[in-house]
């Protein structure tokens, strides 16, 4: 734990970000500009991956981790040789787009060429701030995408509790949009391939709903796939925002992850039994459970 510490220390060091109160005035102005725009935030098994993918000799302690939480954690398969570096190539073309990093991992370090041209903000600048300073509410009066597992749940929270989930803050964290859609995101994790024969067929398949969507900004959070897609709403004119795990608290979703913090009140519900895969508590113990 005190060498863990001790890299992520260094990281903040040599990687600085934004202030958090910075960086919700940083969102909040690029949103309301409207310009084509990819937001995102690296996963530590995805960056992982890359890592290994770029220099598998340097990186061969990395192997086992990726092969496995590749699969397990991140949702992608199959894991081999040929198919990792087709999952880089997609990456690191993302990795192109990015206007804004929600930073965090000390492996950016090995990115620092590519990641030279976007800002850098706290990775907790993604999440909600019970503030009524929060990035969101420039989301008031827009066309809201949302692409997640939970899209029963998400539909049903916005529809019922919107202005109720934060309390006093509510309207400031999660505003009123002009409309809002939801693609139920491909949940891959765990071994669950839900039909596809690859993460690539799935991958594409939510390139294709969101093609049909009609939408301003989209908010994403679904594993793996979550940075690529961030990169192509930006390449067709939109606004992609990959937040991640905490897209859910934004509509009052519970998880254990978060269960011991205390912010939530009794309109947060738990997942719908139907958005429950197999396995779930092979990621994480099932920490968005």
């Amino acid at each position: 734990m005190i060498f863990r510490n001790l890299i992520f220390y260094l990281k903040s060091r040599i990687l600085p970000v934004e202030s958090l109160e910075t960086a919700q005035l940083i969102l909040a102005d690029l949103i309301e500009r409207g310009n084509p725009l990819m937001i995102a935030r690296f996963g530590a098994v995805e960056i992982k991956a890359l890592l290994y993918e770029r220099s598998p000799l340097l990186f061969s302690f990395l192997k086992g981790y990726t092969y496995n939480h590749m699969e397990n954690n991140a949702g992608f398969f199959p894991v081999n040789k040929t198919m990792l570096a087709r999952y880089a190539e997609i990456m690191n073309s993302a990795i192109a787009e990015l206007d804004v990093l929600a930073s965090w991992r000390p492996e950016e370090w090995f990115y620092k060429h590519e990641l030279k041209g976007c800002r850098k903000i706290p990775l907790g600048a993604l999440g909600p701030i019970f503030s009524k300073a929060s990035w969101s509410q420039a989301l008031k009066g827009k066309k809201v995408l949302v692409i997640h597992p939970f899209a029963k749940s998400i539909k049903r929270q916005y529809e019922f509790h919107r202005d109720k989930i934060f309390g006093e803050h509510s309207d400031f964290i999660l505003p009123e949009f002009a409309s809002l859609q939801v693609i139920p995101a491909v949940q891959t994790i765990a071994g669950n391939t839900e039909g596809y024969e690859t993460w690539f067929d799935a991958l594409k398949q939510m390139e294709s709903e969101i093609d049909k969507a009609d939408f301003d900004v989209a908010l994403i959070g679904c594993g793996a796939y979550g940075f690529p897609l961030a990169a192509y709403c930006k390449s067709i004119g939109k606004q992609g925002i990959h937040i991640g795990g905490s897209l859910q608290l934004y509509f009052g979703i519970k998880g254990k992850r978060w269960d011991r913090f205390g912010f939530y009140n009794e309109f947060w519900v738990s997942p719908d039994d139907s958005e429950r895969p197999a396995n779930l508590s092979k990621v994480e113990d099932g920490c968005y459970w």
